[in-house]
C-alpha cells in the first residue's frame, strides 16, 4: 500500500470513530466531555496558580508529596525552553499538571495520564525567574511538588 493510500485509510478510520463515538454520545450512552475531551479553560486563562489551581481541581489547598520529583535545571539557559520531567512512584496515577508561578497564566500543562505511569517530560516557557509546581493526581487525591529555577543572561559569542 502506498504512502498516499495508508494514509487515506488512517484519516476514513479516524473520521469513521469520531463519527460512531458522537452517534453513541448521541444516544445518550457517554457524556459529550468523555467524546471530546474536557478542557479546563479557565485554569488556562486565570491569572494567579491559586486560582489555576481552583479552576482545575476545585481546591488549591494541596498536600506536598515527597514521592514526586522534579528534574529541571536550576538556572534556565533559555526562557523559552525550559525542560520539565516529572517523576511520581505514586500508585493509580490519574494525572499530572503543571504550573508556572512567574508566568502571566501560570497553568501551563496538564496531561491525563492512562495507564498508571507517573511520567511526563516537556517544555515549557518561562517568564522570569519562579518556581514550577507538578500536580499529581493519584487514585483521586492530589499531591504537589515545587521546585525553583532562574532565568541565567546567556549571551552567544
Amino acid at each position: 500500500m502506498s504512502g498516499h493510500s495508508r494514509s487515506l485509510v488512517t484519516m476514513n478510520r479516524r473520521i469513521f470513530l469520531k463519527a460512531v463515538a458522537l452517534s453513541i454520545s448521541s444516544i445518550g450512552l457517554l457524556k459529550p466531555g468523555v467524546v471530546l475531551g474536557q478542557y479546563p479553560v479557565a485554569a488556562f486563562k486565570a491569572k494567579e496558580a491559586s486560582e489555576s489551581l481552583r479552576e482545575a481541581f476545585g481546591t488549591s489547598d494541596i498536600a506536598a508529596s515527597e514521592q514526586i520529583q522534579i528534574d529541571l535545571p536550576l538556572v534556565a539557559r533559555n526562557a523559552h525552553m525550559l525542560p520539565v520531567r516529572v517523576r511520581t512512584s505514586l500508585a493509580k496515577v490519574e494525572s499530572i499538571a503543571l504550573v508556572v508561578s512567574s508566568n502571566e497564566e501560570p497553568f501551563t500543562a496538564l496531561f491525563k495520564i492512562y495507564d498508571s505511569v507517573g511520567f511526563v517530560s516537556t517544555r515549557v516557557r518561562v517568564a522570569d525567574n519562579g518556581e514550577v509546581l507538578a500536580v499529581v493526581k493519584a487514585d483521586g487525591v492530589l499531591y504537589t511538588k515545587t521546585q525553583s529555577f532562574r532565568v541565567g543572561n546567556f549571551c552567544a559569542a
